[in-house]
């Protein structure tokens, strides 16, 4: 195994040499799989899949050791890609009749329509005014007090506090 560096080149001369690039990426191209689809079984799988497919490319791939791991996460991106649209593929007559289906989605429907309205509630929100996003920023979601705000957006304006004990 090349030290520090040379991967890319060794495994370019002999194929065999791929195993180096292999044990430096094969953790990080497995957690960036992780992240991306619902069990630690289809990640497994389908890191072993991505090395695959980059072993087949390789003699394909003309960068530098900079380049490899962008290279190796546009294969894992692409191949997460595949296995959703295998997944989506399933024909009419084959699905498997869920009794809470209705459930499900409904609660899919919940959830997209609870993003709509965010995204529509946080463009409304970047169409105000930098002094009134803050006030409405500080008042609901920091849970300031009225004279707390004040001091913050606008201290000239802010009414005197009350020194009754």
């Amino acid at each position: 195994m090349p030290k520090s560096g040379g991967f890319v080149a060794a495994a370019q001369q002999d194929i065999v040499n791929f195993h180096a690039i292999y044990e430096l990426y094969r953790e990080r191209v497995f957690r960036y799989i992780r992240f991306h689809v619902p069990t630690k079984e289809v990640a497994e799988d389908l890191t072993s899949e991505s090395f695959i497919k980059a072993i087949s490319a390789f003699s394909r791939f003309n960068g530098r050791e900079a380049e490899c791991a962008s290279w190796l996460y546009t294969i894992a991106g692409n191949t997460i890609a595949d296995w959703y649209r295998k997944k989506q593929e399933v024909p009419l007559d084959e699905k498997i009749e869920n009794p809470a289906g209705e459930q499900c989605v409904e609660k899919i429907n919940n959830k997209i329509d609870a993003r709509i309205e965010q995204d529509q509630l946080l463009f409304c929100i970047n169409q105000l005014a930098e002094k009134e996003r803050l006030v409405l920023i500080l008042k609901t979601f920091e849970e300031f007090l009225n004279y707390e705000y004040y001091y913050r957006v606008d201290p000239k304006s802010a009414p005197k506090k009350s020194k009754q004990a």
